[in-house]
């Protein structure tokens, strides 16, 4: 679990929880990157501190999956979704903002008001079906390659048009108030954001 511990982290533990008590012939453990506020301790939870983007990815492609299943936090892309698929995680996610598509046919959509039973018993199964997983990870590997910035500014770039913006100067503005205010919520060590919306802002800059 890598997000903030509002968006979605008591879902996921008490999800894996069922897990761990529906399956007892494996082993899971969760990993857990944020600050959470009240601690829990658990034999087969393992909490960290926030780290680097470059660890981070790292620690993603020990894991098998990606579990985030937010029931409020409407999320406008996630990068986190694209970054568990870029490690090869099988990901599992509620249908709910931009999951749905970030994720599509390449993880598994829970809808929003699914019981986290449910939720137990299909991840379960779906981990045990070599078919299924080895179809996702063939999936993810065709799609992420096309996953770069400037693709994803070019598509931006044609939604604007569709919807009225013809200025380049009406998207630099946009995407110098969407840097400002993504900016004001990064962590000062964490410069992958920044950059990542620096490089977009000059790609449209000099489309």
């Amino acid at each position: 679990y890598i997000s903030d511990e509002d968006r979605s982290l008591n879902n996921v533990i008490n999800v894996f929880k069922l897990i761990c008590k529906m399956d007892l012939n494996n082993k899971y453990e969760l990993h857990i990157f944020c600050n959470m506020k009240n601690p829990i301790k658990s034999d087969n939870i393992c909490l960290h501190n926030r780290v680097s983007h470059d660890q981070i990815i790292k620690e993603l492609q020990k894991s098998e999956i990606w579990l985030y299943i937010p029931d409020v936090c409407r999320e406008t892309y996630c990068i986190s979704a694209l970054e568990a698929q870029f490690a090869g995680c099988l990901c599992f996610v509620n249908d709910i903002g931009a999951l749905k598509e970030v994720v599509g046919e390449r993880g598994y959509i829970f809808n929003v008001n699914d019981t986290n039973e449910y939720r137990a018993k299909t991840i379960i199964k779906k981990l045990q079906n070599k078919k299924f997983i080895t179809e996702k990870k063939q999936l993810m590997k065709k799609w992420i390659i096309n996953q770069t910035w400037q693709n994803r500014s070019i598509k931006w770039i044609e939604l604007f048009k569709q919807n009225g913006y013809k200025l380049i100067n009406n998207y630099k503005s946009l995407f110098e108030n969407y840097y400002y205010y993504e900016y004001i919520d990064i962590d000062q060590n964490d410069e992958y954001k920044s950059d990542n919306l620096k490089n977009t802002l000059h790609f449209i800059n000099n489309y």
